[in-house]
């Protein structure tokens, strides 16, 4: 509450700044700012200097919204003259159908009785139109049908997320620049994203389940690796695939390894997570974190561990394997640092703490009596004995 208190007096501040001082100083300010971790954090924080802070990002990524210079940088596997072709495709799609319901949209809105544009049709057109995943043998059911539809889930999805940042843009409607304070996706975000999604890969084809030395297109989705620059976007990246495939009936883990920077990217989607109503399945967390939700996702194993101990059991009460769950998918930020020896092939070494009369006592006995010869004379203790009894298997 104390928070939220200054942050709205911050804002206040600030606007009034800009008012009285206009685009210029705001654009200074935000330059200072930038320059150490907390004037960063005010920047991420506040949407006057937030918006400053994109339109100039904007400016300096013309490169990443020039399809061709994309497509000519990209690196990576199956790209040839017809797997980038069908990139260029899929973008001039996505590109047609995101710039039209920008367009629509903004051409209705009216900034002096509404906060933002009124998106319940889009919204319900997305959940209409978005087929669900099946899962089959344990493997999710991925077909052309569903990689075909892509794009326009993305130019949706990103349409949603643009209309509902517009405070920015409100702000500096009016003037000639004012398009450059919408939150817009840029060309390398989405051939990322369509990278992810499986577009533009090629796989061998097999005659009788033997591979022969024929390619064809590929429409399989499969584990994936996508580098993106700093600067470039990369939470936006992953707050869109989570978006997709929440969206598509699974749950999603977003795994970072900053609990600030997790709840921060978090807090930057929330608002779009909840207009699409996919926020339950999107869970954002640590490494640690995450591991300890996914192996506990049937049962507390401290707490199984801890009543197996204390009720004198030698196993884990049964627990119902028979819930259903919906297929799950992975997003790792900082991928580099999963595959560091703090967590990849680490060791997870979970605790519990165990309370009981007897080893308080036991504990007591051992320190009270700590210069006797170790282990024969504690064992003849009334203290060793009572809990030996006490936690007998």
């Amino acid at each position: 509450m104390f928070d939220t208190k200054i942050n709205t007096n911050i804002d206040e501040c600030l606007k009034h700044f800009q008012r009285t001082q206009g685009r210029a100083k705001i654009e200074q300010l935000t330059m200072i700012l930038e320059r150490d971790e907390i004037g960063s954090r005010l920047i991420s924080e506040h949407s006057v200097l937030s918006g400053e802070d994109w339109r100039k990002r904007r400016e300096k990524m013309q490169k990443q919204d020039d399809l061709k210079y994309v497509l000519e940088e990209l690196t990576g596997d199956d790209l040839d003259k017809d797997t980038k072709e069908i990139l260029e495709k899929r973008y001039a799609l996505f590109r047609n159908v995101y710039e039209g319901l920008i367009s629509e949209h903004l051409s209705e809105f009216n900034p002096k009785i509404q906060k933002e544009p009124n998106l319940n049709i889009l919204i319900s057109d997305i959940k209409s139109s978005v087929p669900v995943i099946v899962k089959k043998n344990n493997k999710v059911e991925w077909d052309r049908s569903i990689q075909d539809q892509i794009p326009q889930i993305l130019a949706q999805i990103f349409a949603v997320w643009t209309l509902k940042n517009t405070q920015n843009y409100n702000n500096m409607r009016g003037i000639d620049s004012a398009q450059s304070y919408l939150l817009m996706p840029h060309v390398a975000q989405i051939i990322s994203l369509f990278r992810i999604f499986g577009i533009g890969f090629t796989k061998h084809v097999k005659v009788f389940g033997f591979r022969i030395g024929w390619k064809h297109i590929s429409d399989d989705l499969f584990n994936n690796l996508v580098e993106v620059g700093t600067g470039e976007g990369k939470s936006v990246i992953l707050a869109i695939v989570a978006c997709v495939f929440a969206l598509l009936g699974m749950d999603v883990k977003c795994s970072c390894y900053s609990e600030y920077l997790s709840q921060r990217y978090k807090n930057d989607f929330a608002s779009l997570f909840q207009a699409l109503g996919i926020d339950e399945r999107i869970e954002y967390g640590t490494f640690n974190r995450l591991c300890e939700n996914f192996l506990n996702e049937q049962c507390n194993l401290r707490d199984k561990v801890r009543d197996m101990i204390l009720q004198n059991k030698n196993s884990l009460d049964q627990t119902n394997t028979t819930v259903q769950t919906r297929p799950k998918v992975l997003l790792i930020d900082e991928v580099d640092v999963f595959l560091s020896e703090k967590f990849y092939g680490g060791l997870y070494t979970p605790s519990v703490l165990i309370r009981d009369p007897t080893i308080k006592n036991l504990l007591s006995t051992l320190w009270n009596n700590r210069y006797l010869p170790p282990l024969r004379s504690i064992k003849n203790t009334s203290a060793y004995i009572d809990c030996a009894q006490r936690f007998s298997n």
